[in-house]
């Protein structure tokens, strides 16, 4: 499944979207999902978030960037 977060202003680099991430895809594994992804700018400061938490780049559109992050030990 794909993913939106958002954090408000307020509220950011507080750890906030980090934990939205990980009980994201910690939902989406006990549902039997193999992974999860979203899509990003590429300037977007959040992308650094988005790679610390696991998510790697599968494909891009000009600025528009679609991560994945695969969950448990199942990768294609």
């Amino acid at each position: 499944p794909e993913m939106a977060i958002a954090v408000a202003p307020n509220h950011q680099a507080r750890g906030v979207g980090a934990r939205l991430l990980d009980g994201l895809a910690q939902a989406a594994f006990e549902l039997g999902h193999t992974g999860v992804s979203l899509t990003v700018n590429s300037q977007n400061r959040a992308l650094h978030l988005y790679e610390r938490a696991g998510f790697e780049v599968v494909d891009r559109a000009g600025d528009r960037l679609t991560m994945v992050k695969w969950l448990g030990a199942q990768q294609p």
